[in-house]
């Protein structure tokens, strides 16, 4: 097998996992998810279901540790691809309402670019509250650091 059976082997990992998710059995999802990265590193949607995951996970578990570790993995996730609108829409959320303390200063310029980058409606959902949340706190254009 070449490069080909593993992207689609990848792709059928990144399909049960999405399947497990939505069941709300994250720790299955996760399983499915390190294998679609195995099978494809390179694979920007793999790398950033499974840093969204641990960032859920900790958050429901209240391990504010684990949250960070899964911001880090969603910055690995947009260094590899920074057009791919999901992991800043993610990192955007996370930050404003996952992160210790929240950062929604940080929040914002990822959920815009995430919003230009035309993200999925699934997502948009996730993502308009959360810029409208931010912006009672800080107005757009507010100065950045």
């Amino acid at each position: 097998g070449g490069a080909l059976s593993a992207a689609n082997q990848s792709s059928d990992e990144l399909t049960k996992a999405r399947i497990a998710d939505s069941q709300g059995d994250l720790s299955t999802a996760l399983t499915h998810y390190q294998k679609a990265i195995e099978l494809d590193p390179q694979s920007v949607e793999a790398r950033t279901y499974a840093a969204w995951l641990i960032i859920r996970n900790g958050n429901q578990t209240d391990r504010p540790a684990q949250v960070a570790v899964g911001i880090d993995l969603l910055r690995g996730a947009i260094s590899l691809d920074a057009g791919y609108a999901d992991a800043h829409c993610l990192l955007g959320v996370s930050l404003a309402k996952f992160a210790t303390p929240p950062d929604p200063v940080a929040a914002r310029p990822e959920l815009e670019t995430c919003m230009s980058n035309n993200p999925p409606a699934i997502v948009k959902q996730l993502v308009t509250p959360v810029l409208q949340s931010i912006d009672a706190v800080t107005p757009p254009g507010a100065a950045t650091p």
